[in-house]
């Protein structure tokens, strides 16, 4: 027999997947249409150059993170909350060292990709601060990226695309605000934007903390098919019946007395 596909299960999944995927090439895209309209090809240019740069490192070094967070489910599957909490507290960890590596990697990669992309003076000009904007921004890259991989790990996809899609809308919303309220920080509207996209990354960073702090792993199948027993018990039975389950928020790993963050 076959079961019967939920098409409202479907969309659900589908739709914050898209979202994940979706917002950032958005976010890119129009930002350089921005900068081609307002601020001339010497800025659309050297915003491809860093920008391109800059994604490519951070995705690079992202693998640091990847293993840790892949095991999240598992432990979340099976409720083992000590070992959820340590290989949470290890992504964390890995998604600092790897935005550190990552930070000190583009910083050492400026004059080797200003040699091979042979880019001209004024290009430089626009792009070097800018370069040096998203050094600074790397890291907290990296820990959004953590962030989202252990919220997923939570099977917490609507509040992983939720915070992807609301730093995406913030970002554009002050880039935008950046070139029609003529922003241009020391001349220059690729600086601005830079400072835009510091902000958006650290205020994603700070709600994504809040998120992995207040949700919990969701209870999976396998712990509501061990709860459903105790409900549909017979009451009439001379045995005592088991004692209740303690709430599911009280087993999740950020509640524990025995250690801490």
């Amino acid at each position: 027999m076959h079961e019967e596909v939920s098409w409202a299960g479907v969309i659900a999944v589908a739709v914050p997947s898209i979202l994940l995927n979706v917002a950032p090439n958005v976010t890119v895209t129009l930002q350089t249409a921005l900068l081609g309209s307002y601020g001339g090809s010497s800025m659309q240019a050297g915003f491809g150059a860093v920008a391109t740069t800059a994604n490519t490192i951070c995705f690079l070094f992202n693998f640091l993170t990847d293993g840790v967070s892949a095991k999240l489910g598992n432990n979340a599957g099976a409720k083992d909350w000590a070992m959820l909490q340590r290989h949470v507290r290890l992504a964390l960890i890995c998604g600092l060292a790897g935005g550190a590596l990552a930070c000190c990697t583009l910083a050492a990669l400026k004059q080797p990709v200003t040699l091979l992309l042979q880019l001209q003076p004024d290009v430089l000009h626009e792009a070097t601060p800018y370069w040096w904007i998203r050094v600074g921004i790397t890291p907290l890259v990296l820990l959004n990226m953590t962030l989202s991989g252990i919220l997923q790990g939570f099977n917490r996809v609507t509040a992983v695309s939720l915070l992807i899609s609301g730093q995406a809308l913030l970002e554009i919303a002050g880039s935008v605000l950046v070139f029609k309220a003529g922003l241009a920080l020391h001349g220059s509207y690729l600086r601005s934007m830079g400072l835009v996209t510091l902000l958006s990354a650290f205020i994603a960073a700070c709600v994504g903390l809040v998120l992995v702090k207040l949700f919990p792993p969701v209870m999976t199948q396998a712990t509501a098919e061990a709860v459903a027993p105790l409900l549909t018990e017979d009451h009439a039975s001379p045995l005592p019946l088991p004692a209740p389950l303690a709430p599911f928020p009280s087993m999740s790993p950020f509640t524990q007395t025995k250690s801490h963050w």
